[in-house]
Formats: C-alpha cells, structure tokens, sequence
C-alpha cells in the first residue's frame, strides 16, 4: 500500500512544475495619461432667506432735552428745584417709575471741566475739603422729578456746581411674565450689552444719542 501512493505523486508534481514554468511574466506600466480638462463651474446656489430681525430691547426709552439749574448763587445748606415731565412722556414716566428705571445726569460745564455724572452724586471741593451731594426722586403724581442739592456737614455754601440736568425714561419690558421684574430685568439687559449707567458716554452711545 505505501509504494502505490508513492508512485501516484509523481506525476501530480510534474504537473504542478509544467504549470508554474508556464505562468507569463508581468509586463512594465505604461506612462500615465495626460490629466483631463476640468469641468465647468457649477451654478451658483440660491441665496437663503433673510432672518427675522431681532426686537429692540428698548423700544420707548425717552432722553429729554438738556435743562438749566434752578440753583442760583447763594450760599445755602440746601436747596431745590423742579423738572416737570410733558405732557407727551407721562405715561413713560409713570411706567419707568413703577417697573422700569429713570435715570438723571447733571453735566457740569466750566472753564476747568466739562463732564456729566449719574445722579446721587456727591461734589467734593478740592480746596476747600468739603463736600455737596445732589439727588433725585420721582414724583408721580405731579408728574415731575425733584433735584435737592444740599452740603454734607450742614453749612452754607454755593449748590450750582451743576449747570444742566438731563432725564433718562427706560419703561419696563413689554411681556407680560417680565413686567413683575422688570427693573432687574432691565438692569440685567443693560450689562448684558455692556452698558454701565453710571457712565453717561456708554448709555448716550448705546442709544445714539447726542451728548
């Protein structure tokens, strides 16, 4: 039985030994091909939709006009004077008061300055050491704001280091849900545009305003 299966492989070798003496070589690549033209630009897609543009946060704030003190020249330990509120800007003021923000700046303009500060504010003579303070209130039924101007230590002095006075009316916010809150929501809005009030040049220059 072994020397049968010896001779039967024989010839199954020679075969595979015919076969791969026959396989062909590969032949060598050929040069690539010259690159084809390029294709003509495609169309241009159409141009999307415009967005919906965007509320204005503020939509009824009022600046009111630059007005004189009232404080005259005297020497005086404290002092007031009126602004009052048109006819045309009571219902903004009446709102601004009860849920939204009014805002006052005085502008001191003088041959050594010219600069505008929020109110409460409090002036310091250099010289003198001494100091004044002017504020504000809102008075809505009279439809008017009250500057008092007084000194700090109860003595006599002149108040009118304030030349000019300007209002500013922010009413709240015109959803229903933001009403309740809306001084803090407005305040919140404010910052979230960078907008200190504090400095008159940020909020003139945020509602493009002229000084």
């Amino acid at each position: 039985m072994k020397i049968k299966l010896q001779k039967s492989i024989y010839p199954i070798l020679f075969i595979a030994l015919i076969v791969a003496s026959c396989s062909p070589e590969d032949g060598v690549d050929g040069v690539d091909g010259a690159q084809g033209e390029q294709g003509p630009t495609g169309q241009n897609g159409a141009d999307g939709q415009d967005g919906v543009d965007g509320e204005d946060a503020f939509p009824n704030t009022i600046f009111s006009n630059w007005f004189p003190t009232e404080i005259g020249d005297e020497e005086e330990r404290s002092t007031n004077f009126s602004i009052l509120i048109p006819a045309e800007h009571e219902e903004i003021f009446r709102s601004s008061t009860e849920g939204g923000i009014v805002l006052v700046y005085g502008r001191v303009v003088n041959e050594r300055l010219t600069d505008t500060f929020q109110l409460p504010f409090i002036f310091r003579n250099i010289v003198k050491n001494d100091f004044s303070t002017v504020v504000f209130s809102s008075e809505e039924a009279q439809s008017r704001l009250l500057i008092y101007a007084s000194t700090l230590d109860n003595s006599r002095r002149k108040l009118n280091f304030i030349q000019e006075y300007r209002y500013v009316l922010i009413p709240p916010p015109n959803s229903p849900s933001q009403k309740n809150s809306g001084k803090r929501t407005i305040a919140a809005q404010l910052i979230s545009a960078g907008i200190d009030v504090s400095s008159y040049n940020q909020l003139a220059t945020y509602f493009n305003i002229k000084y």
